[in-house]
């Protein structure tokens, strides 16, 4: 936000325990019925004849490995293993102890092996180990003892390949699942500094935000849930695969809905969102933006101004709607409070009313979009707790709950068709 550089373009315990379970049955809906091609996925209700290809919630999901045909998604990017356009593979064991395998093609006559960052046909099998890790992850170990991790390069969907020595990075974890079953989620929080999670009581490398309260919400109340918070920024928390907890984030610092200030750091989420898109395929995506247009324009704020912002946002959420597949949702969260200025406050009440009518017109016939006020929920506490950090702008660990618990209950809201 305006007080930090911007990175380069490039309830009750009761209510509570409720809405968990309630989370968990959503999500559960949201992976059923995914299919090989993610532009392909589709009704997130479960038909009769394949209620048994369901992970019913707290059963942990794992695949049986030998003879299996699996994908593999990373459990840092959440990219996946592929040759040319095919995701699925059918692990063969070569051991007794089904822990050494072959990866080859579906009809196990193809080869493959990984070369110069791909996944290549060989005449040889190339002998993977497959090392079962907590939280229903596993390590891809090669016979020099190197873990094959995504080393997050180039700027599609298909994981790059790496070797590495040390495997206790998130990105040498993966998820295998059998061809059939679900795949796990992948949720992108985009936004500014309030989705990057800035509180200046605390150590910027312990910046989480509301990303940090909402995976724990999941993980705790469902650890057979299987998702992957997808984004370029990998900043706050532990990378360690031995954390429940995935961080990674499209929460820009000083970020604008649309670039039309020219000034620098305010560049525009709408401008620059296509490669993030494209890269990390998500299927939920937390919209949290407009902070900074607001605090750019509250001074002189207007009408016309106010009719702007909105346009800039309404084409920013048409965007996400096409990226996200047709089961899955953007949720598209109010602009916060700030204790800055009444000019502030007022031009923030004024946008929010226009994004909340925007929405409905734009959610008509798309259950994909939802909206979400925190603004409300956070002022309705501002009284009675502390929310902010000391600049008046980002929030304290209580204000980033709310926004966690916001963006939760919305989740429950996601319709099943």
């Amino acid at each position: 936000m305006r007080k930090y550089k911007s990175e380069p373009k490039s309830s009750k315990k009761g209510q509570r325990l409720l809405l968990f379970v309630i989370i968990g049955s959503i999500f559960l809906m949201l992976s059923c019925n995914r299919v090989k091609n993610k532009g392909d996925i589709t009704d997130i209700s479960v038909p009769t004849d394949r209620q048994h290809d369901t992970v019913q919630a707290g059963e942990m999901y794992s695949p049986p490995l030998t003879g299996t045909v699996c994908s593999f998604m990373n459990c840092d990017t959440g990219r996946m293993i592929r040759f040319e356009q095919n995701e699925y593979f059918k692990l063969t064991a070569v051991d007794q102890g089904e822990t050494h395998f072959m990866i080859t093609d579906e009809t196990g006559n193809v080869y493959y092996r990984v070369l110069n960052g791909a996944l290549i046909e060989s005449d040889s099998p190339q002998i993977i180990e497959i090392l079962p890790a907590a939280q229903q992850k596993y390590r891809l170990r090669t016979e020099n003892g190197e873990y094959i991790r995504d080393n997050d390069h180039g700027s599609h969907n298909t994981a790059v390949l790496a070797e590495d020595t040390n495997g206790d990075d998130i990105s040498c974890y993966w998820y295998l699942t059998e061809e059939g079953k679900s795949q796990p989620i992948r949720i992108m929080p985009l936004g500014d500094s309030l989705t990057n999670g800035v509180d200046l009581s605390i150590p910027a490398s312990a910046h989480t935000g509301y990303r940090e309260i909402l995976c724990s919400v999941i993980a705790a109340q469902d650890p057979s849930f299987r998702f992957v918070f997808v984004g370029s920024q990998r900043s706050g928390g532990s990378t360690k695969a031995g954390s429940p907890l995935l961080y990674r984030h499209e929460g820009h610092n000083a970020y604008v809905i649309r670039d039309i200030y020219h000034i620098d750091p305010y560049y525009g989420i709408f401008d620059n969102v296509e490669p993030w898109l494209c890269k990390y395929c998500p299927d939920v995506i937390l919209l949290m933006i407009g902070t900074n247009d607001i605090m750019l324009t509250c001074h002189a704020f207007s009408e016309d101004v106010c009719q702007q912002l909105v346009s800039n946002w309404e084409m920013l959420v048409e965007r996400l709607m096409l990226a996200v597949p047709q089961n899955g949702a953007v949720i598209a969260a109010s602009v916060p409070p700030a204790n800055i200025s009444a000019s502030f406050t007022s031009a923030v009440l004024t946008f929010n009313k226009q994004i909340r009518d925007c929405t409905a017109k734009l959610a008509e016939g798309q259950p994909s979009l939802i909206f979400t006020d925190v603004f409300s929920v956070i002022t309705d506490h501002m009284t009675k707790e502390s929310v902010f950090s000391w600049d008046g702008l980002h929030f304290n660990e209580n204000g980033y709950r709310m926004i966690a618990n916001q963006f939760a209950e919305a989740l429950c809201t996601i319709p099943k068709q």
